[in-house]
């Protein structure tokens, strides 16, 4: 081989290799970027949820596998779980009678009802509501429960208005059925009262 080329192929070969070590090199940088270096990394960030009283929060605390949720007392150096997530999966699945994965737990916030003896959160498209000390769920659709509702004469059902049609729901926790379809907005026309409609309802 001539001496040109040989000086040629000799370099061609070097720059072929100086590049592919780059490529490794970013590769690996890139994998040390935020986004994908949160995946190895546990514990690494608080998020607190601070409770009504002030003094008190919670927060979700990243694991290598899965997530727990701790709640912390800083005025009485306290720090806790807020539930066992292997009895709250048991419990979830239970009363979805689906499986639910304590590793997995479908949620990722809750909020404390009741005294903080029980919690509520939304997960698969339902409101699950579970007490801690016995780990029973109960489950529900999700619309809000916080809109006025008007309850029947025999506390069987209570009735409703969202996005003005009307809806009843069992007051045990069962989804809510909606009874109209051509609701209009009152301020164009329609009733006057998110009440009156539900309530002439539920006495017929």
């Amino acid at each position: 081989m001539r001496p040109v080329a040989l000086v040629g192929a000799l370099f061609g070969a070097s720059l072929a290799s100086s590049l592919s070590a780059q490529a490794v090199d970013y590769r690996r940088a890139e994998q040390m970027l935020d986004w994908n270096a949160s995946r190895m990394i546990s514990g690494d960030s608080v998020a607190p949820q601070w409770l009504p009283d002030g003094n008190r929060f919670w927060y979700r605390n990243k694991l290598a596998e899965g997530a727990e949720y701790v709640l912390v007392d800083p005025v009485a150096n306290v720090r806790r779980l807020v539930f066992d997530n292997a009895r709250l999966a048991a419990a979830m699945s239970l009363a979805r009678d689906t499986s639910y994965d304590p590793i997995k737990l479908p949620f990722t916030t809750f909020k404390f009802v009741d005294r903080e003896r029980d919690i509520e959160f939304k997960a698969s498209k339902k409101l699950f509501r579970c007490q801690l000390a016995s780990y029973t769920c109960t489950v529900r659709d999700t619309l809000p429960d916080e809109r006025p509702f008007v309850v029947s004469p025999d506390s069987a059902w209570e009735g409703f208005v969202h996005q003005y049609n009307v809806w009843i729901r069992p007051r045990n926790g069962a989804d809510s059925m909606q009874l109209t379809t051509d609701g209009t907005d009152p301020r164009i026309g329609g009733p006057s009262s998110t009440h009156e409609i539900p309530r002439r309802l539920l006495r017929s």
